[in-house]
């Protein structure tokens, strides 16, 4: 792949990241719903179609960073930075913009992601108070073990 080709393939795939990170943050906000709503047929459903959209970024993300580096000898944010400055102009000013709206939702995602993890984990431990106990007899008086 000569450099030009290098560079179209990375900003082919920042807007097909775009493109994922929407559906991401769709499937994440149904999540939230299933788990509010407890429904395992839904949620499973839907854990696999994140972990699906998850795999293929994680695999474009990849590639991205492969990709910067055999241009710019840097896997980093200074190497996308000097990708974009290498675009003439007009194209370089639209390129950061998606490449500044790729990294809001990235941040979106993972708000969202922790959010859900939040409440599936209150809720586990919850189970499992109801269904273990807390470990020590509710109705004995405090400071008596049974």
């Amino acid at each position: 792949m000569n450099p030009r080709e290098a560079v179209r393939a990375v900003l082919l795939g920042i807007k097909s990241d775009l493109a994922d990170y929407q559906q991401l943050e769709g499937l994440l906000d149904t999540q939230f719903r299933s788990a509010l709503v407890p429904n395992a047929d839904k949620m499973s459903d839907v854990s696999a179609a994140i972990l699906s959209v998850c795999a293929t970024l994680d695999e474009r993300r990849r590639e991205r960073t492969r990709l910067v580096q055999a241009l710019t000898g840097k896997a980093d944010a200074a190497g996308m930075e000097l990708v974009l400055s290498r675009l003439p102009e007009p194209l370089a000013e639209s390129c950061r913009n998606a490449w500044s709206s790729l990294q809001e939702r990235v941040l979106h995602c993972r708000s969202l992601n922790q959010r859900n993890g939040e409440l599936m984990t209150t809720q586990q431990q919850v189970l499992e108070r109801v269904l273990y106990g807390e470990g020590r007899d509710v109705y004995a008086p405090e400071g008596y073990a049974s």
